[in-house]
Formats: C-alpha cells, sequence, structure tokens
C-alpha cells in the first residue's frame, strides 16, 4: 500500500516539477537536504536545469557547469559522478529525430521521484497527528437536516431526509446529505464499481488528477490503520460523487459514521439506510 501510495504521489509531484520555466518547485528546496544532496549539488542540479530551460543546452559540460559554479572542472566531475552513483541524476541516450544523430542528455527524474518521496514520508507524522485530533473532535452527529426530513434527529449521528439521503451533522448544522438510495433514483447500495488496479488509481479517476501526498496519506489510514474494507471506501466515494460533495474530509466523515455504527460491508450499509428510511414513516 505504501508502495502505490508513493507512486501516486509522485505522479502528482513529477508533474508538477516538470513545468516549463526556470521555476524552482518549493518541494525540491525543501526535500534536498533530506534525500542527501549538500548545497553545492543542489546548484549543479540548478544551473542543469538553467541551461536545458533557458540556454536548450541539453548536456552541459563539466567546465561549462564549473564555471558557472566557481569551482574546479574536476571537482564538477566528481559532482556529476556522485549524483549519478546515487541515481539522482542520469544521462539519457536519443536520437535526433530529424538528423538521425545521437545525443545525451542529463535526466534528473531520480531527483525528482526521491524528493516526492520523501516529502510524502515528512507529511505523515503531520497528518495521522491532525487525522487524531479531527477523529477525537469531528461534530459527526444524528439528525435530519433542516427542513429535509420528518421526525426527532437521533443522538447518535445519523438519519435519513425525506429524499432518502443519509444525512452526516449534528443538530442545527444543516446536515451533509450523502444520498443513498431514492434520491438517487433507488442506486443500490451494493452496485458494481469499475474494476481499477487499486484504490489510488479509483480515486484518480474520480477527481480527474492526480492525487496530493495528504489525500494519499488518507487512503493509506483508511486502509492500513482503520481497516476499512476496500469495498466500504469505493462505496465512500461513490456516494461522495453523487451528493456533488467530492473531497476528502467528506468521505471521511462518512466512514467515520459508519464505522460507529458497526457497518462493516456495503451489505451492512444497506440495512443501515433500510433502517432509518423505515423509521421514517413511524
Amino acid at each position: 500500500m505504501k508502495t502505490e501510495m508513493w507512486k501516486a504521489y509522485a505522479r502528482g509531484m513529477a508533474a508538477a516539477m516538470n513545468g516549463g520555466g526556470v521555476v524552482v518547485p518549493a518541494g525540491l528546496l525543501r526535500a534536498y537536504r533530506g534525500v542527501g544532496l549538500t548545497d553545492t549539488e543542489m546548484l549543479l542540479m540548478l544551473q542543469l536545469m538553467t541551461y536545458r530551460q533557458v540556454e536548450g543546452i541539453d548536456f552541459p559540460t563539466p567546465e561549462q557547469l564549473a564555471e558557472r559554479l566557481g569551482i574546479l572542472p574536476n571537482a564538477a566531475h566528481q559532482l556529476l559522478s556522485r549524483l549519478m552513483k546515487e541515481e539522482l541524476l542520469a544521462i539519457d541516450e536519443e536520437i535526433d529525430p530529424v538528423s538521425g544523430m545521437q545525443f545525451e542528455r542529463y535526466n534528473w527524474n531520480g531527483f525528482i521521484i526521491r524528493s516526492a518521496e520523501w516529502l510524502a514520508e515528512e507529511a505523515r507524522l503531520s497528518f495521522e497527528n491532525e487525522r487524531e485530533l479531527q477523529r477525537g473532535t469531528a461534530g459527526v452527529g444524528v439528525g435530519v437536516s433542516s427542513g429535509a426530513g420528518s421526525g426527532a434527529g437521533r443522538a447518535s449521528g445519523s438519519g435519513f431526509g425525506a429524499s432518502g439521503g443519509y444525512v452526516v451533522g449534528g443538530a442545527g448544522s444543516g446536515g451533509m446529505a450523502v444520498g443513498i438510495g431514492s434520491s438517487h433514483g433507488g442506486a443500490d447500495i451494493a452496485g458494481e464499481w469499475p474494476k481499477q488496479s487499486d484504490l489510488f488509481s479509483v480515486f484518480e479517476q474520480e477527481f480527474g488528477r492526480p492525487l496530493s501526498p495528504m489525500e494519499c496519506e488518507t487512503i493509506s489510514a483508511w486502509v492500513d490503520q482503520d481497516r476499512y474494507p476496500d469495498e466500504l471506501i469505493r462505496f465512500a466515494l461513490k456516494e461522495a460523487v453523487f451528493a456533488g460533495k467530492l473531497h476528502f474530509r467528506y468521505i471521511d466523515r462518512i466512514l467515520i459514521e459508519w464505522s460507529r455504527n458497526r457497518v462493516t460491508n456495503t451489505d451492512e450499509a444497506k440495512a443501515h439506510t433500510q433502517k432509518f428510511r423505515g423509521g421514517r414513516g413511524s
């Protein structure tokens, strides 16, 4: 799971960091010491980026780099060798499609991916602390949103509005209509989700973009720490899509609400839904 999380996170970070211009991604400046670069090595990396993006030079010589850095050519060569040994820098051989001539270019994707992984790990502890705080203070009450349901709210934290929507929220909060059941034209809670390689791909598909490090860590925590079943996570995502509230905090609150009511799979979620729908008529 951690490997898949990093892959998903790295795709997002790499897409951002490979943008045009000599704009240094803040992530690289934050992470370079963490991945083992010295200040001089980081400056060398910046010079390689500048040569390519501004001057169109893909493979500057050690002499050119040494002049920019104010060091001897031999020292520049040693810096390049160490970065390549650590797989932070590589040399690609390519063929010019017009002339057919072979040329070389520096490739620093290793540095970008390693930095993305370091940043993801750095975010982990901060995220876990924030998540524990949210779970300890989450005011997920039971009730029916104002004007949306019939009958008194329940202190345990969940209910259904007149439209069949699942309400998450405390009294006076207006609730969050998740929309299980009749409000979606009779959508089956146990409906099949399109097959995907992993949860990260499912979420990236629905969000239409690469996931952020915090979002990747959230999914990992649902699986590894909270032990939510895969099917329940996917269904919570589906409900967020139906409700038009496609953000992680909303999905997390749905899962917490189900957990408090001991809902562990989609069948139990369906029974939980029908229980509160039946209670509306009493």
